[in-house]
């Protein structure tokens, strides 16, 4: 973003490349059964390394965002699965924006009917309405500040029936068609 050298009151967005930004990423995904519980927890760190000008000022951009995913599913009596998932990330830098908290919360209950052939699910997405981007940006000679609520909040209902169940097919009559 930058103010138009003809008309001073007209401030141009436009993609720029930069020369390079590094980068240092870890990620780290535990996945354990244990008995009816099916935990899953991803976290992951993303630093980067990257400086710019502002105002003739050098800004850094290397704030390092934090990232953690519980992913939890619970094998109920008759075919009931509770599952659980929640996203939570620290902020950080993203290119040239700093990016505030945020997070995110849903629940689902799933009833398997006729063999896995059918699967019935209530679900709450979003339930807290954490999930929004709250962006900070120093551009040039500009300071841009933006929330993005996406509104995900919302609960469904699904109903799904599976025609052709692949676990019927033993492994070598499906690879043999």
């Amino acid at each position: 973003m930058y103010v138009s050298e003809n008309k001073p009151q007209v401030i141009v967005s436009t993609y720029n490349n930069f020369g390079h930004i590094h980068y240092l990423k870890l990620n780290l995904n535990i996945q354990k059964k244990i008995g009816n519980w099916h935990p899953t927890v991803s976290m992951g760190l993303s630093q980067p390394f990257l400086k710019t000008s502002f105002r003739d000022e050098t800004i850094h951009h290397n704030k390092a965002q934090f990232y953690a995913v519980a992913d939890q599913s619970f094998m109920l009596p008759k075919d009931y699965i509770l599952s659980a998932y929640y996203y939570y990330c620290n902020g950080g830098a993203i290119g040239l924006f700093s990016i505030k908290p945020y997070q995110e919360f849903n629940l689902s209950l799933t009833k398997s009917l006729f063999h896995n052939r059918l699967d019935m699910s209530i679900a709450g997405n979003d339930l807290f309405h954490k999930m929004k981007y709250r962006e900070n940006g120093y551009l040039t000679n500009i300071h841009f500040k933006q929330t993005e609520d996406y509104r995900l909040w919302n609960y469904s209902i699904s109903i799904k029936y599976k025609f052709n169940n692949i676990n019927k097919i033993p492994w070598g009559k499906c690879r043999e068609q």
